[in-house]
């Protein structure tokens, strides 16, 4: 039977279906020079084939990567700059799922990790294995701070390729979904994009996000009227 990913990784106390707050405790207590250990063989494992093909090895790998925050910054921005192996945009896809831990339980790295996505979205030309998609997921539905909607609003204008503008225009209308406050605003840039956006799938990405918007505020404002 293949040696699973946490008995690579020295921590055989805990199970694949650990969470990254398990992680992270663990990790504390392990010394500076184990945590650089710890580092180098999650290095060695994001090239093993093997892992990354393997869902479960994969997200385990993916969830312990979060869990070493900020040692492990720096590797995620080279998983998230590979552009050549299909894998990697699967590895990227696991990473995403999880980084919206990294806000809750190190707030002092919450910052580098949201310009990292940031980064990721801007340059991004391809969604293979839906990771762009969840990278915009990531900041539209799950991270708290309000300046990933500063950063979804200027990627869904500025964003170098239309799969990047593409995933921040989802990622706004989930942000439309949570503040209600920011709808109007969020709504006239969609309809900016809808004007002027030159490639269709961009526009029709526009037009459809502020239509189930509408379509969402519509259904509130029947339901408190019924209320009444």
């Amino acid at each position: 039977m293949p040696i699973g990913v946490l008995e690579h990784l020295g921590l055989k106390r805990l199970s694949n279906s650990s969470s990254v707050d398990e992680l992270a405790a663990a990790a504390t207590e392990l010394s500076e020079e184990q945590r650089h250990q710890l580092l180098r063989r999650c290095e060695s494992l994001v090239d093993d084939r093997t892992v990354v093909a393997d869902e479960e090895q994969r997200v385990t790998l993916a969830k312990t990567l979060v869990a070493i925050l900020p040692e492990s910054l720096s590797m995620i921005e080279h998983i998230l700059s590979l552009r050549s192996d299909p894998l990697a945009y699967e590895i990227r896809f696991s990473i995403f799922c999880f980084l919206d831990d990294a806000e809750r339980i190190f707030p002092r790295t919450a910052h580098n990790v949201l310009a990292l996505v940031a980064r990721y979205l801007r340059t991004v030309s391809s969604d293979e294995a839906n990771a762009a998609w969840m990278a915009g997921h990531l900041l539209g539905d799950h991270w708290e701070g309000a300046e990933a909607t500063e950063i979804l609003t200027e990627l869904a204008m500025k964003a170098e390729h239309p799969v990047g503008r593409i995933a921040a225009i989802d990622g706004l209308a989930e942000r439309m979904e949570r503040s209600p406050s920011a709808r109007h605003r969020l709504a006239e840039i969609l309809h900016a994009l809808e004007r002027e956006e030159g490639n269709p799938k961009v526009r029709a990405a526009a037009q459809l996000a502020r239509r189930k918007a509408q379509t969402r505020s519509r259904a509130l404002r029947e339901k408190s009227s019924k209320k009444r």
